[in-house]
Protein backbone atom coordinates (compact mmCIF):
# COMPACT_ATOMS: atom_id res chain seq x y z
CA UNK A 1 0.00 0.00 0.00
CA UNK A 2 2.36 2.46 0.58
CA UNK A 3 4.55 1.76 -2.30
CA UNK A 4 1.13 2.36 -4.27
CA UNK A 5 0.77 5.63 -2.66
CA UNK A 6 4.65 6.23 -3.31
CA UNK A 7 4.43 5.42 -6.86
CA UNK A 8 1.35 7.67 -7.28
CA UNK A 9 2.38 10.28 -6.03
CA UNK A 10 5.79 10.40 -7.53
CA UNK A 11 8.65 8.44 -6.45
CA UNK A 12 11.40 10.74 -7.92
CA UNK A 13 10.17 13.49 -5.54
CA UNK A 14 9.58 10.93 -2.40
CA UNK A 15 12.59 9.76 -1.06
CA UNK A 16 11.81 9.33 2.88
CA UNK A 17 8.64 9.08 5.35
CA UNK A 18 9.38 12.71 5.95
CA UNK A 19 9.32 13.89 2.05
CA UNK A 20 6.00 11.89 1.95
CA UNK A 21 4.63 13.28 5.26
CA UNK A 22 5.26 16.78 4.08
CA UNK A 23 3.51 15.51 0.55
CA UNK A 24 0.72 14.70 2.48
CA UNK A 25 0.84 17.22 4.63
CA UNK A 26 -0.19 15.01 7.62
CA UNK A 27 -3.49 13.59 5.18
CA UNK A 28 -4.14 10.28 5.62
CA UNK A 29 -4.88 7.96 2.40
CA UNK A 30 -8.70 8.49 2.88
CA UNK A 31 -8.93 12.43 3.17
CA UNK A 32 -5.73 12.83 0.28
CA UNK A 33 -8.28 10.36 -1.55
CA UNK A 34 -11.26 12.44 -1.01
CA UNK A 35 -9.07 15.64 -1.72
CA UNK A 36 -8.42 14.31 -4.85
CA UNK A 37 -11.44 13.15 -5.51
CA UNK A 38 -13.04 16.66 -4.97
CA UNK A 39 -10.19 18.43 -7.18
CA UNK A 40 -11.03 16.03 -9.63
CA UNK A 41 -14.35 16.58 -9.92
CA UNK A 42 -13.95 20.27 -9.73
CA UNK A 43 -11.66 19.91 -13.10
CA UNK A 44 -13.86 18.01 -14.70
CA UNK A 45 -16.67 20.69 -13.99
CA UNK A 46 -14.27 23.35 -15.05
CA UNK A 47 -13.41 21.53 -18.07
CA UNK A 48 -17.09 20.37 -18.99
CA UNK A 49 -18.01 24.04 -18.45
CA UNK A 50 -15.26 25.31 -20.39
CA UNK A 51 -16.10 22.81 -23.13
CA UNK A 52 -20.10 23.80 -22.84
CA UNK A 53 -19.01 27.49 -23.30
CA UNK A 54 -16.44 26.67 -26.23
CA UNK A 55 -19.32 24.90 -27.82
CA UNK A 56 -21.58 27.54 -27.43
CA UNK A 57 -19.18 29.73 -29.14
CA UNK A 58 -18.96 27.04 -31.81
CA UNK A 59 -22.50 26.79 -32.33
CA UNK A 60 -22.88 30.81 -31.95
CA UNK A 61 -19.85 31.24 -34.47
CA UNK A 62 -21.71 28.69 -36.72
CA UNK A 63 -24.90 30.60 -36.24
CA UNK A 64 -23.61 33.65 -37.41
CA UNK A 65 -21.75 31.74 -39.66
CA UNK A 66 -24.92 30.25 -41.19
CA UNK A 67 -26.50 33.31 -41.29
CA UNK A 68 -24.01 35.01 -43.05
CA UNK A 69 -23.49 32.55 -45.47
CA UNK A 70 -27.82 32.26 -45.90
CA UNK A 71 -27.57 36.28 -46.28
CA UNK A 72 -24.97 36.33 -49.12
CA UNK A 73 -26.77 32.83 -50.54
CA UNK A 74 -29.74 35.55 -50.47
CA UNK A 75 -27.89 38.31 -52.01
CA UNK A 76 -26.69 35.90 -54.46
CA UNK A 77 -30.33 34.75 -55.26
CA UNK A 78 -31.53 38.22 -55.41
CA UNK A 79 -28.15 39.18 -57.71
CA UNK A 80 -29.50 36.21 -60.13
CA UNK A 81 -33.49 37.01 -59.68
CA UNK A 82 -32.33 40.85 -61.50
CA UNK A 83 -29.92 39.43 -63.79
CA UNK A 84 -32.77 37.03 -64.57
CA UNK A 85 -35.16 39.76 -64.66
CA UNK A 86 -32.30 42.06 -66.58
CA UNK A 87 -31.85 39.01 -69.71
CA UNK A 88 -35.51 38.84 -69.99
CA UNK A 89 -36.37 42.05 -70.60
CA UNK A 90 -33.07 42.27 -73.01
CA UNK A 91 -34.52 39.08 -74.86
CA UNK A 92 -37.80 40.74 -74.77
CA UNK A 93 -36.41 43.90 -76.14
CA UNK A 94 -34.11 42.28 -78.67
CA UNK A 95 -37.32 40.18 -79.78
CA UNK A 96 -38.86 43.57 -80.08
CA UNK A 97 -35.62 44.39 -82.28
CA UNK A 98 -35.87 41.89 -84.47
CA UNK A 99 -39.46 41.62 -84.96
CA UNK A 100 -39.35 45.56 -85.80
CA UNK A 101 -36.25 45.02 -88.19
CA UNK A 102 -38.11 42.55 -89.98
CA UNK A 103 -41.11 44.65 -90.44
CA UNK A 104 -39.37 47.87 -91.71
CA UNK A 105 -37.12 44.84 -93.98
CA UNK A 106 -40.68 44.13 -94.96
CA UNK A 107 -41.48 47.38 -95.92
CA UNK A 108 -38.18 48.44 -97.59
CA UNK A 109 -38.49 45.27 -100.12
CA UNK A 110 -42.24 46.04 -100.34
CA UNK A 111 -41.06 49.46 -100.99
CA UNK A 112 -38.53 48.40 -103.29
CA UNK A 113 -40.88 46.46 -105.21
CA UNK A 114 -42.95 49.40 -105.68
CA UNK A 115 -40.42 51.44 -106.49
CA UNK A 116 -39.37 48.89 -109.48
CA UNK A 117 -43.09 48.82 -110.34
CA UNK A 118 -43.79 52.02 -110.79
CA UNK A 119 -40.26 52.79 -112.46
CA UNK A 120 -41.12 49.86 -114.98
CA UNK A 121 -44.57 51.91 -115.31
CA UNK A 122 -43.18 55.06 -116.07
CA UNK A 123 -40.79 53.16 -118.53
CA UNK A 124 -43.66 51.64 -119.96
CA UNK A 125 -45.45 55.03 -120.38
CA UNK A 126 -42.60 56.50 -121.69
CA UNK A 127 -42.03 54.17 -124.18
CA UNK A 128 -46.33 54.37 -125.06
CA UNK A 129 -45.17 58.54 -125.04
CA UNK A 130 -42.55 57.81 -127.65
CA UNK A 131 -44.33 55.72 -130.00
CA UNK A 132 -47.32 58.04 -129.43
CA UNK A 133 -45.23 61.23 -130.72
CA UNK A 134 -44.11 59.15 -133.56
CA UNK A 135 -47.23 58.44 -134.87
CA UNK A 136 -48.58 62.17 -133.90
CA UNK A 137 -45.43 63.29 -136.31
CA UNK A 138 -46.73 60.67 -139.34
CA UNK A 139 -50.35 62.32 -138.56
CA UNK A 140 -49.28 65.02 -138.80
CA UNK A 141 -46.97 65.04 -141.51
CA UNK A 142 -49.72 63.20 -143.18
CA UNK A 143 -52.30 65.98 -142.59
CA UNK A 144 -49.82 68.44 -143.64
CA UNK A 145 -49.81 66.76 -147.00
CA UNK A 146 -53.23 66.32 -147.29
CA UNK A 147 -54.07 69.44 -146.58
CA UNK A 148 -51.46 70.70 -149.21
CA UNK A 149 -53.55 68.44 -151.77
CA UNK A 150 -56.67 69.48 -150.59
CA UNK A 151 -55.68 73.43 -151.10
CA UNK A 152 -54.19 72.36 -154.71
CA UNK A 153 -57.62 70.72 -155.45
CA UNK A 154 -59.23 73.89 -154.22
CA UNK A 155 -56.70 76.09 -156.20
CA UNK A 156 -57.30 73.92 -159.06
CA UNK A 157 -60.65 73.86 -159.17
CA UNK A 158 -61.36 77.75 -158.30
CA UNK A 159 -59.25 78.24 -161.32
CA UNK A 160 -61.23 75.55 -163.16
CA UNK A 161 -64.50 78.16 -162.09
CA UNK A 162 -63.14 80.91 -162.57
CA UNK A 163 -61.82 80.08 -166.31
CA UNK A 164 -64.85 78.76 -167.15
CA UNK A 165 -67.41 81.62 -165.71
CA UNK A 166 -64.94 83.01 -168.36
CA UNK A 167 -65.30 81.10 -170.84
CA UNK A 168 -69.30 81.81 -170.39
CA UNK A 169 -68.87 85.33 -170.07
CA UNK A 170 -66.81 85.52 -173.56
CA UNK A 171 -69.77 83.15 -175.04
CA UNK A 172 -72.59 84.95 -173.89
CA UNK A 173 -70.73 88.48 -174.36
CA UNK A 174 -70.15 87.48 -178.10
CA UNK A 175 -73.85 86.28 -178.88
CA UNK A 176 -75.20 89.00 -176.99
CA UNK A 177 -73.10 92.39 -177.95
CA UNK A 178 -75.81 93.49 -181.16
CA UNK A 179 -78.63 93.04 -178.47
CA UNK A 180 -79.87 95.95 -175.83
CA UNK A 181 -81.21 93.22 -173.26
CA UNK A 182 -78.32 91.83 -174.18
CA UNK A 183 -75.89 94.33 -173.42
CA UNK A 184 -77.92 95.36 -169.84
CA UNK A 185 -77.90 91.42 -169.32
CA UNK A 186 -73.90 91.18 -170.16
CA UNK A 187 -73.31 94.74 -167.70
CA UNK A 188 -75.62 92.96 -165.25
CA UNK A 189 -72.90 89.77 -165.62
CA UNK A 190 -70.24 91.41 -166.28
CA UNK A 191 -70.87 93.57 -162.38
CA UNK A 192 -71.58 90.27 -160.52
CA UNK A 193 -68.40 88.83 -162.00
CA UNK A 194 -65.90 91.72 -161.03
CA UNK A 195 -67.78 92.01 -157.75
CA UNK A 196 -67.05 87.91 -157.15
CA UNK A 197 -63.49 88.71 -158.50
CA UNK A 198 -62.75 91.33 -155.88
CA UNK A 199 -64.25 88.29 -152.89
Amino acid sequence: MLNQTINLLGASEIKTLTDLENLLEGKTLKELKESYSQKLTKTKEELTNQQEQKLQELNQTFANTEKDYLAKIQNRNQEINQLANQLDQTQERLQFHQENLKTKESIITEYQQETKNQAETIKAKNTELEQQKTLLKKAQAKTEKTRQVTQENINLAKQKIKDLETSLFNLAKQKLVNQKQAKALVEQIETEWQAKQTQ
